[in-house]
């Protein structure tokens, strides 16, 4: 997936007044049952979804707003198996409408040659428009990618430390990196949406900071631009890092962060290029972040 563009909304002025509003929208319409007869495809379906955003390099935020567009329109919504690819490919579509800029936004022409069937260009409008009513034209859902940008100009803070004294800059990257691969864990775990899309972000930074075993483990500075503490993301930090480990290895790390649990969890070690924080545009809005605290 490509890289963050320095014209987000997370890089503006506009940046806590557009968290609060997110955090105000992440209340309402989430709520999903996972009733539908094709739930057991849903597994291999985001697999594809994922892999057609990376090969036309559309951004985390879309392909999370996008398999929650599927998941929801699913839910409600009784799909013919040979039509569940084409169903899912129009809801990353409307979702790069939404996030991409528009040089980025697929073009239609080249979408029936993904599905692998054929499909007229007039059937996939027909379909974008019926999904796009079945939602009343809603779809600015917020998404645990939507914080985590935000979240990610703060991952490493001046007095954060790890344990081999990593240079600022590269465990930054690391970081960044870490939280990315949490989050992609998060799509796979349907339990995830009983949290707020915000909630489930800052417990993805935490458990990328307790990954790299960075000291101070949940700064006062990070409570404040997330507004949780650490006890508060505690229940979402356990969901989380169970989805890989197993429970001897979770152990272990839960014991690496010193945070008290009530059940015991696991997560998947794996390290793709995430969040660019580290660029000094970014570095030059965190310093203007922290004057507003």
């Amino acid at each position: 997936m490509r890289e963050v563009c320095m014209d987000e909304w997370y890089l503006t002025c506009y940046a806590f007044d557009i968290n609060k509003n997110l955090k105000e929208r992440e209340l309402f319409g989430r709520k999903i049952q996972f009733q539908s007869p094709q739930l057991k495809y849903r597994t291999k379906l985001l697999d594809w979804l994922k892999s057609v955003a990376e090969r036309l390099t559309l951004s985390n935020v879309t392909v999370h707003l996008g398999i929650f567009l599927i998941d929801k329109f699913m839910d409600n919504h009784n799909i013919v198996i040979n039509r569940l690819a084409s169903v899912a490919l129009v809801c990353l579509l409307i979702a790069a409408k939404f996030e991409e800029l528009d040089s980025r936004i697929p073009k239609l022409t080249d979408l029936p040659a993904l599905v692998g069937y054929e499909m007229s260009l007039a059937e996939f409008v027909q379909l974008e428009i019926f999904v796009l009513n079945s939602f009343n034209w809603r779809i600015s859902w917020p998404t645990p990618a939507h914080f985590a940008e935000f979240y990610s100009l703060c991952a490493v803070n001046a007095g954060d430390r790890d344990y081999n004294c990593t240079p600022h800059h590269h465990l930054s990257d690391l970081i960044t990196s870490s939280l990315r691969d949490f989050l992609d864990v998060t799509l796979s775990d349907v339990t995830l949406l009983e949290y707020r899309s915000s909630e489930v972000a800052a417990a993805c930074l935490l458990a990328a900071r307790v990954e790299h075993g960075l000291r101070p483990l949940w700064p006062e500075m990070l409570e404040t631009i997330t507004g949780y503490t650490i006890l508060q993301l505690q229940p979402v930090f356990n969901v989380i890092i169970e989805t890989n480990l197993c429970e001897e290895q979770n152990l272990l790390f839960l014991q690496s962060a010193d945070i008290s649990h009530g059940r015991k969890r696991k997560f998947d070690e794996t390290h793709e290029s995430g969040y660019e924080s580290s660029s000094p545009e970014c570095s030059k809005h965190k310093a203007k972040l922290l004057k507003e605290l």
